[in-house]
């Protein structure tokens, strides 16, 4: 793995079918991490790995060598936001691994973020944690994660609001999003200013 400095914060958003799940299994693929860790609300990640619904099987197949975790939080949120702090806490401590959160607005606010979660994005780095993770709409998450990512790609945003939000984190003009076709997308690397699209 890369040194901790340089290991990034992928963020993606995108309007639901526009993408973003897409573009993070084709990363996945290609980067094919020996230690990965999913948190998978959707069911959208078996091929993976085979999903898995208790964190104490988590916790002691992340402590193998080489481990494929996909996790599949209960319905009830409440739970499922004690289940991602707490998997978040596993990664961190297993460290040296890609960890993959999706669909982030079900676990979090605009002003909440869970504990472990908290962890990871701020810390996760001396950890040699690659975080990868997505959510529809980026007005639904912690604001606090604009700040930390090294990378932010958007695909198709629906709402005005989230277009706006989007724009001003990309620096690019907000029409420029609400042009986007149903698979064009834009990132900016947030280390080197640099903003492709495609």
């Amino acid at each position: 793995m890369k040194a901790a400095d340089e290991l990034p914060i992928r963020v993606h958003f995108g309007a639901p079918r526009s993408g973003k799940s897409h573009e993070l299994k084709r990363r996945l693929a290609a980067d094919r991490p020996a230690r990965l860790v999913i948190y998978d609300p959707r069911n959208e990640y078996g091929a993976f790995g085979r999903s898995i619904d208790r964190l104490s099987t988590a916790a002691a197949r992340s402590n193998d060598r080489a481990f494929s975790i996909v996790f599949r939080p209960s319905a009830d949120r409440s739970i499922a936001v004690r289940q991602f702090s707490a998997l978040c806490d596993i990664a961190f401590e297993r460290g040296h691994l890609s960890f993959l959160a999706d669909e982030l607005w079900t676990v979090m606010s605009p002003t909440f973020a869970p504990p472990g979660w908290r962890r990871v994005t701020r810390e996760g780095g001396h950890q040699h944690l690659r975080i990868y993770c997505a959510s529809q709409r980026p007005t639904e998450i912690d604001n606090g994660l604009f700040s930390l990512a090294t990378v932010i790609r958007t695909t198709r945003l629906n709402a005005k609001g989230d277009r706006v939000k989007l724009a001003d984190a990309l620096d690019v003009d907000p029409a420029e999003l609400q042009e986007l076709g149903p698979r064009g997308w834009i990132e900016r690397d947030m280390l080197t200013g640099r903003v492709t699209r495609g």
